[in-house]
């Protein structure tokens, strides 16, 4: 079992843009649904934190873009990872987001 965690601050994650070297396909689906600049905002920071935390856990150099995670029976998935039986956590508070993943 390994264990990756990752926390920024929220603010670091204006620039939208970042959407497109961050997100996969699916994940922009979800993000271009999002109404609010705040949220949209966290939701970045969520996601940068997440896959931050399963490419330390993994230890393998795969792209952010190409880790897609999604909701299943309301709780953050990594839909893409066969080979890999996982548990992720995201959290915001006002100022940061951080991200778990315990990878088994």
């Amino acid at each position: 079992m390994k264990i990756g965690c990752d926390i920024q601050s929220i603010s670091d994650f204006t620039n939208l843009k970042l959407a497109f070297k961050i997100l996969s396909e699916e994940e922009l689906k979800i993000f271009d649904l999002i109404n609010s600049t705040q949220r949209k905002t966290e939701f970045l920071a969520g996601r940068w934190c997440a896959k931050e935390a399963i490419l330390k856990a993994i230890d393998n150099k795969i792209k952010f873009k190409d880790i897609s995670i999604v909701y299943q029976d309301k709780k953050p998935f990594w839909k893409n990872s066969a080979e890999h039986k996982t548990s992720i956590s995201i959290s915001h508070s006002k100022d940061y987001a951080m991200g778990v993943a315990i990878i088994e």
